[in-house]
């Protein structure tokens, strides 16, 4: 699982009604599984230490994320963190995510609100060199699945699994070690 900071937003807000803490866009084209992060206070701006039942509401591309809203049931401490259940966003959706304390005395609380990308690896990521994880497993199934020629030449070559190109094309000695690999076409 790869984790992403996506945004983070700090402010002083007024907790006693539902604020907005961070408003985001993450990203025009990609779909997401996200999860927020908030940290209450700072050490001079804290809340009030009352506690109680706090009220998380989140929008994606203006849709309510249930159940609405999350509780999170915080102690007494003065400083605090919570997070947000997981959720999906969608390409080109906004995130909006919403507080409310339920203490008389949250009217000037330092708050940074964080949201990640908690998305499993991504095929398009890279994960070795410059090849992304859908060109290793195409690699891969050519190895073990596509057609093969050249066997006991010094030039064993490895098809897709459509027949329509050399993905893996190798040079090797007289005693099979691989010396080169001319060809590694992961596309």
């Amino acid at each position: 699982m790869s984790i992403t900071q996506l945004d983070s937003e700090n402010a002083d807000r007024d907790l006693t009604s539902q604020v907005a803490i961070l408003t985001n866009t993450p990203s025009a084209t990609v779909n997401m599984v996200c999860q927020g992060y908030v940290e209450f206070g700072d050490g001079t701006k804290n809340l009030d230490g009352t506690g109680g039942s706090f009220q998380f509401t989140i929008t994606v591309g203006g849709q309510t994320v249930e159940p609405d809203p999350q509780r999170v049931q915080f102690s007494t401490a003065v400083r605090a963190a919570a997070w947000t259940g997981q959720f999906v966003v969608p390409a080109n959706k906004e995130v909006v995510w919403k507080i409310l304390s339920p203490n008389g005395g949250d009217t000037d609380v330092d708050v940074t609100a964080y949201l990640f990308d908690v998305s499993p690896i991504t095929v398009d990521e890279t994960v070795e060199g410059t090849l992304t994880q859908a060109q290793v497993l195409r690699l891969i199934l050519s190895r073990f699945a596509g057609l093969a020629s050249g066997g006991g030449t010094t030039a064993p070559t490895f098809r897709d699994l459509a027949d329509t190109k050399n993905r893996i094309v190798m040079t090797v000695d007289t005693n099979g070690n691989r010396t080169a690999i001319p060809t590694l076409d992961g596309t």
